[in-house]
């Protein structure tokens, strides 16, 4: 429709020059036809403008129209086709005036859409500011709480340390100054080699209490800078707990356990032998300070579809005592005496724990009557 107004406009300026050259004939000719054609193409104009969505337009379309009907009149009229009179002169004053009422009209409501869409702006914007300040509020939100478990995090694992250190102070001070002491009376020929024999044999479990405590605070120590590092490989669960028997058999039988070992075949699994070693040596270990003179300790190896269940169970004096709850989910390490006091600081069976989740099994504790059991499981080996 451009173009066709642009074709319009160009019929104007001729006409204007026709006009002033003195063709005045032939300017009216033109005058009429242009205010004819003129007036049907606005009138189109203001449809189209109209189906296309532009509610205005309906104020344009009917003044166009008034518009129209009064050019087409008195052209007809100029023509002869219909008869002039003091009226059709007045057609084209009337149109006119119409259609500046109704163009009046069009531009309020087109002035009233402007406002509705600045409106409908602003509250946009207003809805994406607000929507922005939710997000930074719930992103806020996040990082604080993620801070705060930061914090908690750093709060439990200093007082793992302070706790370890206390323990450790104590704990491995003393045994150390009693051997202190055996071997300044020994430096002193103060005791003979049957008495050094017998007080040695005496502080026996002395020593390796010491050197289970150390090696779990070496493993401990490793996993808190390095992490926990898994080198997994094949390796036969009945080699390894035939090896710690022989090691412990020692302190069974000066307590009269009656030891129950349930290992008759091989069972290859794939887990790490350290991590593995440490987590029976521990359990073991337990289960021997905590079973009462001449009771049960039992050992017992279940192979299942995928992984292989090993369950160490002893008898406690005193089932009431004990909260398997507190030892599945404690963090900080307690110290715990034994049937004879023998010295514990707790962190053998945080390790056993955290190593098992990392060969890829699970770590269960229940009691059965006087009896508490420990069970984990290891993937089986596939070959």
């Amino acid at each position: 429709m451009v173009k066709v107004f642009h074709f319009l406009m160009g019929c104007a300026l001729v006409l204007f020059l026709t006009s002033i050259t003195g063709q005045k004939s032939f300017s009216a000719s033109i005058t009429q036809l242009l205010g004819f054609t003129t007036a049907i193409v606005s009138w189109i104009a203001g449809i189209m403008a109209y189906r296309r969505g532009h509610k205005p337009a309906k104020y344009y379309i009917v003044a166009w129209f008034f518009l129209c009907v009064m050019v087409i009149i008195v052209t007809l009229s100029l023509w002869g086709i219909l008869q002039f009179n003091e009226f059709t002169l007045q057609l084209v004053a009337i149109g006119s005036t119409i259609e500046l009422l109704l163009l009046s009209f069009a531009l309020g409501d087109r002035y009233k859409l402007l406002i509705k869409a600045e409106r409908e702006v602003r509250d946009e914007n207003l809805a994406l500011v607000q929507n922005q300040n939710l997000r930074l509020e719930s992103l806020v939100q996040k990082r604080t709480e993620l801070l705060s478990e930061t914090i908690e995090q750093l709060e439990s694992s200093n007082a793992v340390k302070n706790k370890l250190f206390s323990i450790i102070g104590h704990d491995l001070r003393s045994p150390f100054n009693s051997l202190i002491s055996i071997l300044s009376l020994s430096d002193m020929d103060m005791l003979t080699f049957e008495e050094l024999k017998f007080i040695l044999k005496e502080n026996r479990k002395n020593i390796e209490n010491i050197y289970n405590t150390l090696n779990n605070l070496l493993y401990w120590a490793k996993s808190q800078m390095d992490g926990i590092t898994v080198n997994a490989s094949v390796f036969d669960l009945k080699t390894l707990i035939d090896e710690l028997i022989l090691v412990y058999l020692p302190l069974i039988q000066k307590k009269e356990i009656d030891a129950q070992i349930e290992v008759k075949e091989s069972h290859l699994v794939y887990a790490d032998e350290n991590q593995i070693t440490l987590i029976l040596r521990n359990l073991i270990d337990n289960a021997i300070k905590f079973t009462p003179n001449g009771q049960k300790l039992g050992i017992e190896l279940i192979k299942l579809q995928d992984s292989t269940l090993v369950c160490i169970r002893n008898t406690v004096s005193d089932v009431s005592s004990i909260d398997v709850k507190d030892i599945m989910e404690r963090e900080i390490p307690g110290s715990t005496n034994g049937t004879e006091t023998e010295r514990g600081i707790g962190l053998g069976l945080l390790l056993c724990r955290e190593y098992v989740n990392s060969n890829g099994g699970e770590f269960t504790a229940r009691l059965e009557e006087d009896t508490i059991l420990f069970c984990f499981s290891l993937p089986n080996a596939t070959i």
